[in-house]
């Protein structure tokens, strides 16, 4: 397992909810991850969830100032509004996922805050933030094409996936971003990044795949 695919083990084998809490474990994986995205394939549709920790830096900005409109050091609710459209977009302007060629609208996904959980947002706050939703598949049996598309913002970042497989559906391969398939085929880790922003992949219900 080479140095991108330690980081992604190090990240994925947090329990669900925790990557982004206490705990040293966490910390360092916030530090070197600051972003994950898990694709969830079953045979009638599939789910995509992005979990982020936004700093200022993160969109260019030494502070949330330019969205404190009334000038009093922090953010209102309605302050907040603008500003999360601005991660979002900026958050899912590169995240692409297609199947069978087709492209899951991944810019309509839910955007829910999750820290800080108090108000008003200090302007030097850092955000974590969950962008989630359902698209519906009709996956016939038979193998099945899917491609997962990012960006991390740092040159020598990296943005872990977790591509999971429901019942009757079994990973078969790909090919691009470093990526290794565990679980026997319920699942595969990506680790896309700068040079290698795409994984291509291959999938089948899992009484075709026998016969493989």
């Amino acid at each position: 397992m080479d140095r991108w695919l330690v980081i992604v083990a190090l990240f994925v084998s947090l329990p669900i909810g925790t990557a982004h809490g206490a705990g040293k474990e966490a910390q360092i994986a916030d530090q070197l991850v600051p972003r994950q995205v898990r694709v969830s394939f079953a045979t009638e549709q599939l789910f995509v969830s992005v979990r982020s920790r936004v700093t200022p830096a993160s969109l260019g900005e030494t502070s949330w100032a330019t969205w404190d409109r009334d000038g009093d050091g922090s953010l209102s609710d309605p302050e907040l509004g603008p500003l999360l459209d601005s991660v979002t977009r900026a958050e899912l302007g590169h995240l692409g996922v297609t199947v069978d060629g087709s492209v899951v609208p991944v810019g309509a996904l839910r955007t829910r805050l999750e820290v800080p959980a108090e108000r008003p947002v200090a302007l030097d706050a850092a955000l974590v933030l969950r962008f989630e939703g359902k698209h519906r598949t009709a996956l016939a049996a038979g193998e099945h094409r899917f491609a997962v598309y990012d960006q991390p913002l740092g040159r020598d970042g990296v943005v872990p996936f977790r591509v999971s497989f429901g019942r009757g559906l079994l990973a078969l391969g790909g090919g691009g971003a470093r990526a290794e398939i565990r679980g026997g085929g319920k699942r595969v880790e990506v680790a896309t990044t700068k040079l290698a922003p795409i994984f291509w992949g291959r999938f089948v219900r899992k009484d075709e795949a026998k016969h493989q």
